[in-house]
């Protein structure tokens, strides 16, 4: 496979802003998460002392995170509000933040939505995949081991700052 696509590790979701006063709800949907969830805590609230266990769930990014951020946004609602505190002025002004978890590599189909609350001035949003690597003042998929779906113009992006056409142009 090209180096230049493939990431090593799993890809953590991404969401970016470009847009003075723009707010995104970051909404997990995850097929069967609280029934993943429920189980879990189940088993591992009745399970007797045994040292071995049957299987182990995987972890799947539940939240946006507090750390793994640029500096131009604060999240808050325990990890489901991303809110851009920066001047808007266009694609210099870019700041991402990650999810608390990666997508796990054995789920086979992961699905995750965004609300954008808030559009600000400029319609400069992009949803993706990225490794932990991935600069946080660039769109997803501008850089390596980087994928994104950009708002302004419906495309997607692989790796690289040219995009293809992929879907419709959104915002809010």
């Amino acid at each position: 496979s090209d180096s230049k696509h493939s990431a090593k590790g799993a890809m953590l979701v991404c969401l970016c802003v470009c847009s003075r006063m723009s707010s995104l709800y970051y909404l997990l949907e995850a097929l069967g998460l609280e029934d993943r969830k429920t189980a879990a805590n189940s088993s591992n609230s009745t399970s007797s002392s045994s040292s071995t266990s049957s299987s182990t769930l995987p972890v799947f990014p539940a939240a946006l995170s507090t750390r793994d951020k640029a500096n131009l946004i604060d999240v808050e609602e325990a990890g489901r509000l991303a809110i851009y505190r920066g001047a808007g002025i266009g694609t210099r002004d870019c700041a991402c933040v990650r999810s608390t978890h990666p997508v796990p590599l054995t789920c086979g189909i992961y699905y995750f939505e965004v609300k954008i609350v808030s559009r600000g001035r400029l319609p400069l949003i992009g949803i993706g995949l990225c490794s932990r690597t991935v600069q946080l003042n660039k769109q997803p998929g501008w850089e390596q081991h980087s994928y994104g779906y950009h708002g302004d113009d419906g495309r997607k992006f692989c790796s690289s700052g040219r995009g293809t056409e992929y879907g419709p142009t959104w915002n809010t």
